[in-house]
């Protein structure tokens, strides 16, 4: 009971920074209970969880950088972005069961760091077209190239491991 009561504090008492944006953590367990609700597997899961989390932390470390004193921003920022995330995944029960296991791993933190990994090898290519070519092939071919290899990496999967 106190919990809730807490949790209505929390919301209505105003504060001074938050240092991470609470919608996206709470997108990341609702879309994690929602896959698993329609019998989506977790590692097809975690490959969008881990993308959202490359691409918000990436984000983030631009916004950092603004500030010279911070050495490493790209590496603070996804720490604290996979952390502030995986953690309420881990604490809710949604991970780390051991009934959810591949390869000895839990399948959510596997499919966390197989999206992370697909999304920074699209963006390599885009990087690579962008240094061969001068210019894009397509509009908007940042995007697309990486929802192209999530999704197709996620079919792959689904059809290879279901």
């Amino acid at each position: 009971m106190w919990y809730s009561l807490f949790f209505f504090l929390f919301l209505c008492i105003p504060y001074f920074v938050n240092a991470f944006c609470p919608v996206c953590v709470v997108g990341a367990v609702a879309g994690v209970g929602l896959g698993r609700w329609i019998g989506v597997d977790d590692v097809i899961t975690g490959i969008w969880v881990g993308a959202l989390l490359y691409a918000v932390s990436m984000l983030t470390a631009q916004w950092i950088a603004r500030w010279r004193w911070v050495p490493t921003p790209e590496f603070i920022s996804a720490a604290v972005w996979y952390v502030i995330t995986l953690w309420p995944l881990y604490g809710l029960g949604m991970a780390g069961a051991h009934t959810l296991l591949l390869w000895g791993l839990d399948r959510l933190l596997v499919g966390v760091f197989l999206g992370t990994a697909i999304t920074w090898i699209a963006l390599l290519l885009h990087g690579y077209i962008l240094h061969i070519r001068g210019t894009h092939l397509f509009p908007y071919q940042r995007v697309t190239l990486t929802l192209v290899f999530l999704f197709v990496f996620s079919v792959v999967w689904y059809v290879a491991f279901n």
